[in-house]
């Protein structure tokens, strides 16, 4: 039995860039770490996040092997058996990892990311914590208040 994970990328022009990598057996690792065979750059997922495996004919084992645990089919769970010609889904983080039969043994494994629905905000980032005004931008208002604090210091 051999995997093929297509990992999918966006690009910023709109386009998308799909890798590909081939391994002949499992079992599969997934995280963070730069040694997993199925690598999510998520911060929400652990470094060594789960571990994928062949579980009898047409199945596959996916167990927890930190303290979070991953989404399969709507809910979290640490460990589950799911079956190929269902083409599962599991979510890791804002990724979703889909399990799909290929040709012969094969089995496809596809990695994207999870785009936020329109109308629904990004987490709150450093830089949107600052309220936008109209009259004062981030550089006028930064300007400002150093020049308040270069005066009270020479007050001072």
């Amino acid at each position: 039995m051999s995997f093929t994970l297509r990992q999918i990328t966006k690009r910023a022009a709109g386009g998308e860039i799909v890798r590909k990598k081939t391994f002949a057996e499992g079992p599969l690792r997934i995280g963070r770490g730069t040694d997993c065979e199925i690598r999510v750059p998520d911060l929400a997922v652990s470094i060594h996040h789960a571990t994928l495996s062949q579980e009898g004919l047409g199945r596959l084992r996916i167990e927890a092997t930190g303290a979070q645990p991953f989404g399969v089919g709507g809910r979290f769970t640490r460990s589950a058996v799911v079956r190929i010609a269902d083409i599962p889904e599991l979510s890791f983080g804002d990724h979703l990892l889909t399990i799909g039969p290929g040709q012969g043994d094969e089995i496809i494994l596809t990695l994207t990311r999870v785009e936020a629905a329109p109308g629904q905000g990004e987490p709150a980032t450093p830089a949107s914590l600052i309220p936008r005004a109209r009259i004062l931008g981030k550089r006028r208002l930064a300007w400002t208040g150093f020049t308040l604090i270069a005066l009270l210091c020479l007050i001072l």
